[in-house]
């Protein structure tokens, strides 16, 4: 019953004001409720306490209804850390802005640990690993973990495992408390809200499994409103395939190499990180695969398609359908023939017998064949090379393969080879040409080889001397043309062209005729060219004593030189005084031998003492033999003492012979002294028992007489010699 405007409330209620004016009007506020707030007596820190460091302090009541804090320090959080012994103070204000103060005195007993934990993904009846994170101070170790898992409905809701596993039954909030104590009593709980959310309804289906064939997975996987699913991981448990056994599609398909049966796992994980799996056998059947070949493609010709598929056992129960657009066959083998080149489609479908099937579909480009044709001369010569020249034309693949034949036996397989045939007569050259896409033609032609001209030539003269000519004939003299080649650049057209010798030696020279039939043959001859020189030599003695005691003798000789030997003048001298002088005329060929018969004779009638016979050539020719060398040969008829012999030639300008006759092996010993009694040259020789020609230079002498003394057993012999 308050008069006054202003009304102070110190109880709860119900309130209401009656207001009147100066004129006696009224009005009646409608009634107001009034609660008292308590929070400012209800809401405490509770009792002084003694922590450690580390550990919080915070309304121990009234947290309900408080909506802001400030602690003694100013911070504003709903806890306060305490590392240090004090007193602390707080003032929290409500919803209603009132406002409750409390004060608590803390003793630092030692130092808190740090709680913490991690938790792995949380799904429903999916073991949920718990990873402690907490530490202690140093030196301190943490002895005691209590975890609070929040899951009232679970027989097991604690653990005091460091690492502990919890399996959530049901999807939710849960409020999991971990409190951990160190050696010394510290402690430290921390709170933390995990969210246990559904698992996917993983499934799949699958199509038929064939074989190297694709097989076709479709995902019948499903979740739980809110949580999509957000990945799938599927294995076809195909570890050869590599990485083509996984996959992370929706609805994958997969190529199984063998017939054989493969577990295949699909894993779903929707968005939370929950996820399943499921696993199926899937049976692989053997392999239907479709292939196959056919021959050539070329116009107007059966072209022959060959199955080549991979099927099942046994083959024949497997079916071959072949589909050639404008008509259709069966069975392993088909042929198919089109009148006009282009592109036409062939597809051949084969269903096995265990129900896997396969297509499989060619573009067959048909082509006209090429045209074969080749150039070559109609007739040519046995041993020479004419081109057989390709001119066939290939429309429109190019032509990449040869076959030429010679009388049916394959002779090349290149494009455009040369023929070189060695037998004379008629002959089939055939050319066979494939082109790209198979397609072949061919054609034969005649052609006829003569044989090649036999040459040879002649020189006149036969032997030829340096500085000479000699004609050149050939033994065909009806040749088409003649062409002549030889040494120093010696050429010439003529049928029968003279050829200038000029030095000694070897020449060669070709001959290449040409007959009327285009044949060539050819010749060549190394031509010997000699130097002019006459040399008669005297081989051998051949003497015979008649009864009558006349010698009958004959003298082998050869003309070692390069000139024919026409005439000669020979004698011969016996040491008993007998001689004959004779001349022969003739022909005596260069290399050819001769046996001259001296037609004279001489009485040999002491033959008590030592006889010998000495041959000599004087004339060759009508003149001076060019080497006097060989024109003396002397020969004992009998031997009855020793004896030396006047030497010849004398006189000499390089060599001089002694004969002298031994009756045994005995040491001759020369000594040639000069005019004034000096002693120039000696020598000694071993003779043999009989006559011996012991031959001494005298080159190296200057010119003048001389005279040798022989000493042969210690008998002394004077000759004197002339050195010119």
């Amino acid at each position: 019953n308050s008069t006054d405007s202003l009304f102070n409330i110190t109880l709860p209620g119900k309130y209401y004001v009656k207001i009147t004016d100066t004129f006696s009007c009224s009005i009646t506020t409608d009634t107001v409720k009034i609660t008292i707030d308590n929070f400012s007596t209800q809401a405490s820190l509770g009792p002084d306490v003694s922590l450690c460091s580390g550990n919080a302090i915070a309304l121990t009541s009234g947290t309900l209804s408080a909506s802001s804090y400030t602690w003694s320090d100013g911070s504003q959080a709903n806890s306060l850390v305490i590392n240090t012994t004090g007193q602390y103070a707080i003032a929290v204000t409500n919803t209603n802005s009132c406002v409750a103060k409390d004060t608590i005195n803390v003793t630092i007993l030692g130092q808190a640990p740090i709680a913490n934990f991690t938790t792995s993904v949380g799904c429903k009846n999916v073991s949920v690993l718990f990873s402690n994170l907490s530490t202690a101070p140093l030196g301190n170790t943490i002895n005691s973990n209590n975890w609070n898992f929040g899951d009232m409905i679970s027989v097991v809701n604690t653990s005091t495992l460091s690492n502990p596993f919890h399996t959530f039954s049901d999807t939710g909030m849960y409020s999991v408390k971990l409190k951990v104590i160190t050696n010394v009593g510290c402690e430290q709980t921390i709170i933390k809200t995990i969210h246990i959310a559904p698992k996917p309804t993983v499934n799949f289906s699958n199509g038929i499994s064939c074989q190297n064939d694709s097989t076709a997975f479709t995902n019948l996987s499903i979740s739980s409103a809110g949580y999509s699913i957000t990945a799938l991981n599927w294995n076809f448990g195909d570890v050869p395939s590599g990485l083509a056994n996984a996959s992370s599609l929706l609805n994958p398909k997969h190529v199984f190499g063998n017939q054989s049966t493969y577990t295949v796992k699909l894993i779903a994980t929707n968005n939370a990180g929950c996820k399943d799996s499921i696993s199926k056998n899937i049976a692989v059947k053997a392999q239907v695969k479709s292939i196959f070949s056919y021959s050539a493609a070329c116009t107007n010709e059966a072209i022959k398609f060959q199955d080549m598929s991979i099927v099942p056992a046994p083959n024949s129960s497997n079916t071959r359908n072949w589909n050639f657009g404008t008509s259709t066959a069966t069975g392993t083998l088909a042929s198919k023939s089109y009148t006009a080149a282009g592109t036409y489609s062939v597809s051949l479908t084969v269903i096995g017998n265990n129900g896997c099937n396969s297509t499989s579909v060619k573009q067959v480009k048909v082509t006209w064949p090429p045209i074969c044709n080749f150039v070559t001369p109609t007739n040519f010569c046995i041993n020479d090379s004419t081109k057989l020249t390709d001119a066939s034309v290939g429309s429109p693949a190019y032509i990449f393969n040869w076959k030429w034949s010679v009388n049916t036996a394959t002779y090349s397989t290149i494009q455009s080879p040369y023929l070189h045939v060695v037998d004379t007569g008629n002959h089939v050259i055939k050319l066979r040409v494939i082109d790209a896409l198979g397609c072949r033609d061919s054609v034969s032609k005649n052609v006829y080889t003569y044989p090649l001209p036999v040459v040879d030539f002649t020189t006149t003269p036969s032997y030829i001397f340096s500085n000479s000519s000699a004609i050149l004939t050939p033994t065909i003299l009806s040749g088409l043309s003649y062409s002549w080649t030889g040494s120093n650049s010696f050429s010439s057209s003529l049928i029968s062209p003279t050829y200038q010798f000029l030095d000694t030696g070897m020449y060669q020279i070709k001959l290449t005729l040409t007959n009327n039939r285009g044949c060539k043959g050819s010749k060549s001859k190394i031509i010997v060219v000699y130097n002019k020189k006459t040399d008669l030599a005297i081989l051998d003695i051949l003497p015979v004593i008649q009864s009558d005691g006349y010698l009958d003798l004959t003298a082998s000789l050869a003309n070692f030189g390069t000139t024919t030997i026409t005439d000669f003048k020979i004698n011969y001298k016996l040491t008993n005084g007998g001689q004959t002088k004779e001349t022969w005329t003739g022909v005596l060929n260069s290399g050819a031998f001769y046996n001259y018969h001296f037609s004279g004779s001489s009485l040999v009638n002491d033959l008590d003492k030592n006889t010998i016979v000495c041959i000599t050539i004087s004339q060759v020719n009508g003149g001076i033999d060019d080497n006097t060398q060989n024109n003396n040969q002397c020969l004992a008829l009998f031997v009855n003492d020793l004896d030396v012999f006047s030497p010849y030639p004398n006189p000499t300008n390089n060599n001089v012979v002694f004969p002298i006759v031994l009756k045994k092996e005995t040491d001759i010993v020369f000594d040639v002294t000069n005019a004034l009694g000096q002693s120039v040259l000696n020598n000694k020789f071993v003779g043999s028992p009989g006559l011996n020609l012991i031959p001494m230079s005298v080159s190296g002498l200057s010119n003048g007489c001389y005279v040798v003394k022989i000493t042969i057993n210690d008998k002394l012999f004077i000759k004197k010699i002339t050195k010119f």
